[in-house]
């Protein structure tokens, strides 16, 4: 949400990334898209920068706007990699190999991907529902939400019926949604 409106939200795709602009009035967060959700537009140069930031950063195996496909939506094994690796390098998450990261459907994911399955499940900021990982999956918004807030400020309470909802309540508090 950004201003009480929803951006994306339930039942809609997740953006394929998010992107940091760094601007004078401080760093934003954006979806990557040429023409974003939110009401700008970013310059096919801003855009080309972020991607390549990315790409040297490790978040994305894509180096130009026509590989990235900016409004592709992200598969779950797709997302592992991106938030991992964005929470080791960004925020220096540390895995604990103690977390029960056995999928039983890991099998069927990328098998490039399957490292960073498991190592984002053991920093704790991915899980899976009874013990599937579910790699192929649309990330859903409160997926995405929940994950990243995982990283920002470690794990909430999670009611088995809603998992997401106070990282979604805990974002609107701190005014990233």
């Amino acid at each position: 949400m950004a201003n009480s409106k929803y951006v994306v939200g339930p039942g809609r795709n997740i953006m394929d990334a998010y992107v940091v602009i760094e601007n004078t009035g401080g760093a934003s967060v954006h979806n990557a898209s040429t023409t974003t959700n939110i009401g700008f537009t970013l310059v096919d140069d801003q855009l080309q920068k972020a991607i390549t930031w990315m790409y040297n950063a490790g978040l994305t195996r894509y180096n130009t706007k026509q590989d990235f496909l900016p409004d592709n939506t992200m598969t779950r094994e797709e997302a592992s990699k991106f938030f991992s690796v964005f929470a080791k390098n960004e925020f220096q998450k540390t895995e604990d190999a103690t977390l029960p990261c056995g999928f039983s459907d890991i099998a069927s994911a990328d098998q490039t991907l399957t490292g960073t399955i498991v190592s984002a499940c053991r920093m704790g900021i991915f899980k899976g529902y009874q013990n599937k990982f579910m790699p192929r999956n649309t990330l859903t918004n409160a997926e995405a939400i929940t994950v990243l807030m995982r990283i920002l400020i470690g794990t909430l309470p999670e009611p088995s019926r809603d998992f997401s909802y106070n990282y979604m309540m805990k974002a609107k508090e701190i005014g990233l949604i």
